[in-house]
């Protein structure tokens, strides 16, 4: 197995290894117990996944969704993966390019106004144009480039690939392990896998920072899964 860095990041073949189920396996390594179910294994490290990205804001989860339309159409659904969109784009055959600025549901329902969208329920509602004659109507097919903010979805294959780069996969371990060992009763060692999922967590926020966005219509995530514990002195390796 060969990697190499460019630019500090991980990149090759030790990539390829980055799935669910080699997660998996690196936990139970971990726990040093083979009968340890594999299916509360993926939970936890679902559940970790939510717990470090779910709040944030990190560049690595920003996102360009491009489609092609026709000047008729007037809706696109959402990504599956969507959190919160920061701009829209419409960009013409010829290159030309507008952003589509962004209006509350009542007003955009309640108006005519051309280059506007707004975001109900899973679609991205939008006006391209207002009538033929006008000198901004897009009269070919067009480019929507929807700029937004991903948020983690779950992993459920095998071959599924963590949001989290490879680099800080070790956060997504120890806070797997840290829930796992409190479902062993052995809240010491727990609380100790959390305060190292901590401290990388920490590094990876000022490594990657978080973008300061004015959202409008943010989809702020529910879970915010933190577990108390017990003090301990205990070292793990």
């Amino acid at each position: 197995m060969w990697y190499t860095k460019v630019n500090g990041d991980v990149i090759g073949s030790i990539l390829e290894n980055y799935t669910f189920l080699n997660l998996v396996k690196r936990v139970k390594t971990r726990l040093n117990d083979e009968e340890f179910s594999d299916d509360v294994i993926k939970e936890f490290l679902n559940e970790a996944q939510f717990e470090i990205l779910g709040e944030d804001k990190h560049t690595f989860l920003e996102k360009v969704d491009e489609l092609d339309v026709s000047p008729s159409e007037t809706e696109l659904d959402l990504p599956r993966d969507y959190q919160s969109t920061f701009m829209i784009f419409a960009v013409g055959k010829d290159g030309n390019k507008i952003q589509l600025d962004y209006a509350p549901y009542e007003d955009f329902f309640n108006s005519k106004l051309s280059n506007k969208y707004t975001i109900f329920g899973n679609k991205v509602l939008f006006r391209s144009v207002d009538n033929s004659e006008d000198p901004k109507c897009w009269k070919n097919n067009l480019t929507i480039q929807h700029l937004y903010l991903a948020k983690p979805t779950e992993m459920i294959e095998d071959d599924d690939e963590p949001v989290l780069p490879y680099e800080y996969s070790e956060a997504l371990i120890y806070l797997a392990l840290s829930r796992a060992e409190r479902l062993r009763d052995n809240f010491d060692y727990a609380q100790i896998y959390e305060n190292k999922a901590e401290t990388l967590i920490t590094n990876l926020k000022t490594r990657y920072g978080m973008r300061q966005m004015k959202l409008k219509n943010r989809a702020k995530l529910p879970l915010s899964l933190r577990y108390g514990g017990q003090d301990a002195n205990l070292t793990i390796q």
